[in-house]
């Protein structure tokens, strides 16, 4: 992705070279420069709770396979990777049946990351479209 920039060019987490300084300083630097240019500035902040579990796993890939190109054994790797999760419930001794899960990536992994920044990219282009500026933080926008 990074070699065929292709990803988001404003997200500041899970990239080389960017982390929360890198976008609070860009944020900060776009609102100045607003208020140079005498323009209004409101800043909204989303925080997507349990974003990583609220994934659509069918979106994700439709969106790997169009707006990446990403095909062949690549494709048929991720699918597994997502598409073969289940959980279960375990209290004392008991434990409830398995359950597939339809939506969400791993935490805590690169490739649960770099696969939740697939599935937000296209935030960046629609509030581009309605020209306004848009930075990424993680699981925050």
């Amino acid at each position: 992705m990074t070699v065929n920039k292709l990803n988001e060019p404003q997200q500041s987490a899970y990239r080389g070279f960017s982390s929360t300084e890198t976008a609070l300083v860009s944020v900060q630097n776009d609102i100045w420069m607003m208020i140079d240019d005498k323009n209004a500035v409101i800043l909204v902040l989303l925080d997507l709770p349990a974003a990583f579990d609220t994934v659509d796993h069918n979106l994700l890939l439709s969106r790997m396979m169009i707006q990446l190109g990403i095909g062949g054994t690549v494709f048929t790797w991720l699918k597994s990777h997502i598409s073969r999760r289940s959980q279960r419930v375990n209290i004392g001794d008991a434990f409830s049946l398995v359950a597939t899960l339809l939506f969400g990536v791993p935490r805590g992994s690169v490739i649960g990351a770099i696969l939740f920044t697939i599935y937000t990219l296209p935030i960046g282009d629609i509030a581009r479209t309605h020209g306004l500026n848009v930075h990424f933080y993680a699981d925050d926008t």
